[in-house]
């Protein structure tokens, strides 16, 4: 009997063993994908995929019955979710979040039943999966979820007129310059830097389309964005890079084909107007394919025959909810959600999107497109001058 007690505990210490060992590995895989992620950008991230999260759970609780608003509202909320994801390299996210909007795709289609407690359960394995990253960054990595403190946009602007006048004291100029650049620094994040960060992702998505990455240029005025708004302003240029590398830039063969470099060119132009800044986005691919969106159109019912060559009108098509000229899902492209998402994010921040469409001629199937985002001016500020500015 004591014979068979010892096999016993040491076959439970064994499977405790090998459970312990599946678990290191599940979590070696978390903490390979976190690893090489800046503070900055993960604390947004885990900010701004919480806040998705959250207005997700929200919808569902209230929503006993399919309600087509809150159907597309979470639907966008999980495909901007899944992009910022697989921006990060954060595939056990992206992918589990593909899942579930494969599933609200077929509800939003009507082909699947609306079921509350069904849609809630598959929501908690997002959360439960975005837990654990935040999990493994706080306690194996020792990484905080929090992100920076941020002051409210009024005692920010009183602050800097204070520091801005104190500077003009020559007896302070130094140290009212020093405190005015830790003020900024701790506040906002200049313009071309953060764009700029945001624009490396192409170069996983050029892996993942088996595309060359693209030679992207930002231009334009000086300008800082506030912190706080940096999430959004990630989950914009996501939205815009992703669509660019899927449906915009060619494949090199194409290109060559068409006389074009193999490699696709991504300019972002930034001007600063009177009370809002725009940031001009296009690339130098086909442009939008007017023979798809027709032919999408005339299936859907969203033109008339005087409308069937009218270029801006079928170009406006692309911000229709549920809009997409793809043959096949994947996880890049396909569900109908882009255009419409960043035109409504935009709104809901105050900004919009307007497309600026290239010279077109009877009968030519595709045109050129800059997609043009307008934010208001509480989102930035202009770059702060240098202390020698101030002195002079």
């Amino acid at each position: 009997v004591e014979r068979i007690m010892v096999v016993a505990r040491d076959v439970s210490k064994e499977r405790q063993l090998q459970k312990e060992t599946e678990e290191s590995r599940k979590d070696l895989v978390f903490i390979m994908e976190i690893i090489g992620v800046s503070d900055t950008k993960l604390s947004l991230f885990f900010t701004q995929a919480k806040k998705y999260l959250n207005e997700c759970r929200e919808l569902l609780e209230r929503s006993a019955e399919r309600n087509a608003k809150a159907v597309q509202n979470i639907f966008i909320n999980y495909h901007t979710l899944k992009g910022n994801s697989r921006n990060l390299g954060f595939r056990q996210l992206s992918d589990i979040i593909h899942q579930v909007e494969s599933h609200y795709y077929a509800v939003r289609a009507g082909t699947i039943e609306w079921d509350q407690s069904y849609l809630i359960q598959i929501h908690e394995r997002i959360e439960d999966n975005l837990a654990k990253y935040i999990k493994i960054s706080t306690e194996k990595l020792g990484r905080d979820d929090k992100r920076k403190i941020v002051i409210d946009e009024s005692t920010l602007d009183q602050t800097i007129g204070f520091l801005e006048q104190l500077a003009k004291n020559k007896t302070h100029v130094d140290e009212a310059g020093k405190l005015l650049e830790t003020y900024y620094e701790l506040n906002y994040c200049n313009a071309v830097a953060f764009l700029s960060d945001v624009c490396s992702q192409t170069n996983r998505l050029a892996r993942d389309l088996m595309k060359e990455p693209p030679i992207v240029s930002i231009e334009g005025d000086h300008v800082d964005f506030r912190i706080e708004h940096l999430a959004f302003l990630t989950s914009i240029f996501t939205h815009l890079l992703r669509n660019s590398m899927d449906h915009g830039i060619e494949s090199p063969q194409l290109r060559l084909e068409k006389g074009k470099p193999p490699q696709g060119r991504i300019l972002l132009q930034i001007t600063l107007l009177e009370d809002h800044l725009t940031i001009d986005f296009s690339d130098d691919g086909a442009g939008l394919n007017l023979g798809k969106i027709r032919e999408y159109a005339a299936q859907k019912g969203l033109m008339s025959p005087r409308q069937a060559d009218d270029p801006q009108h079928l170009a406006s098509l692309i911000m229709h909810s549920g809009f997409s000229t793809s043959q096949s899902v994947s996880d890049i492209s396909g569900r109908g959600v882009g255009m419409d998402a960043i035109r409504s994010l935009l709104q809901q921040h105050g900004g919009d999107l307007v497309l600026q469409l290239g010279t077109w001629q009877p009968g030519q199937q595709f045109i050129a497109v800059r997609f043009i985002v307008k934010l208001p001016n509480h989102i930035y500020h202009l770059r702060l001058p240098s202390r020698d500015h101030l002195v002079a």
